[in-house]
């Protein structure tokens, strides 16, 4: 193609944009500003971040929620105010009323037979990152919560109590 033809198509492109973007505001007449298409646009996008922003907070708030009462039943865990299985009782409680919940990613992560047997292990794992800075407090409490685990085990498939 000769370099006649490409300019000519080139700025035949650049024509129809300028007049799209001049009568933009779909009656006809030519837009008040020339980029008034533009803005509109950038605009919308705008709004669709915020809420996109707004939305993200919120999920922030959820998150900020759980993390900080499955870090309450740990400690209540520690002093011997929760078994085990009561706290994992309320790590599920809790899962369960986060509506975008990860669940494929909870099996994933933590293995076990059935999801109360899961929650049970993220009880373990929460303890453990719980007392990471003291080796020996851990492996004694560690130690006995999966002893305790392993008891329930061996009677049959883990059933956490109601709520």
């Amino acid at each position: 193609m000769s370099v006649l033809v490409r300019l000519t198509l080139c700025a035949g492109i650049l024509a129809v944009a300028w007049t799209g973007l001049r009568f933009a505001d779909g009656d006809g007449d030519a837009a008040e500003e020339p980029g008034s298409f533009c803005l509109a646009f950038l605009s919308g996008r705008l709004d669709l971040a915020d809420e996109a922003a707004e939305r993200l907070e919120a999920r922030y708030r959820v998150l900020r929620h759980r993390i900080e009462a499955k870090r309450q039943l740990v400690e209540d865990l520690l002093r011997d105010e929760r078994t085990m299985l009561e706290t994992a009782a309320c790590f599920q409680e809790l899962d369960r009323d986060d509506p975008d919940y990860k669940w494929e990613a909870f099996r994933l992560f933590y293995p076990g037979a059935s999801d109360d047997e899961r929650h049970c292990r993220e009880v373990l794992a929460s303890v453990q990152a719980a007392l990471w800075s003291d080796e020996c407090v851990l492996a004694l409490v560690l130690g006995r919560l999966q002893q305790e685990l392993q008891h329930h085990l061996a009677r049959g498939p883990i059933r956490l109590p109601m709520l």
